[in-house]
């Protein structure tokens, strides 16, 4: 935080918070579990296992002060075995795979924009030795795309701590509006959406009513 400023430091913890996942995330769990109720539910448990989580580092941090994070932690706290396979697992799977989605959503969404770039330009059908499970990778303009863009980030990083921190913050500032007029046109359709189906079923009643009475 010395070296970028506050308002990096804010920034990152804010796009720490609100990442990738929340544009990709909530559509496939409306698609799985069909209920609006549902997803504002595990959306709800979620914040308050991270709130608690935060209640938990805030309190390790100020009993441990030292650099490292969770690696100082576990290594206090369970010896140096334990924090060294944290290191090692956070930096060779968990960062890397986390890279991984934030480029994927990227070209994602760029493809809504661009079809062209999740357009299939070749097809390998493969299975393995051991498995009769049969398997398909395609390829697509969005992988080389994808790795340019993590090379991209990983040369701005490389320039400087002060000129990534000012990246966090126009990122954050870019991400923050968007997440607002989401929310904003989602409870804006949703509510016309309701209104327009209360008017259409009050017709169907009415219609129905009114067939009733010529019947009889």
């Amino acid at each position: 935080v010395t070296g970028r400023g506050a308002w990096a430091g804010v920034a990152i913890v804010v796009g720490t918070m609100i990442g990738t996942g929340i544009f990709i995330v909530p559509a496939d769990m409306a698609r799985t579990v069909k209920s609006p109720g549902l997803v504002f539910a595990v959306w709800i448990v979620g914040g308050l296992l991270s709130l608690f989580g935060t209640f938990a580092y805030a309190e390790l941090g100020a009993a441990i002060p030292e650099a490292g994070g969770e690696y100082a932690y576990l290594n206090r706290g369970f010896g140096p075995v334990w924090g060294f396979l944290f290191g090692w697992m956070h930096s060779i799977v968990g960062r890397s795979s986390s890279i991984a989605t934030i480029a994927a959503g990227l070209l994602l969404f760029w493809g809504f924009l661009d079809p062209r770039v999740l357009t299939p330009l070749a097809t390998i059908h493969y299975s393995l030795p051991w498995s009769a499970t049969h398997y398909t990778f395609v390829f697509t303009l969005a992988m080389p795309l994808s790795v340019a863009a993590i090379a991209a980030v990983t040369f701005v990083k490389y320039l400087g701590v002060r000129l990534r921190g000012q990246g966090s913050v126009a990122l954050t500032v870019l991400k923050s509006p968007r997440i607002r007029a989401g929310n904003l046109g989602r409870f804006t359709l949703g509510r016309h959406h309701a209104g327009g189906s209360a008017a259409h079923a009050r017709h169907a009643q009415s219609r129905c009513h009114s067939t009733t009475r010529r019947l009889c």
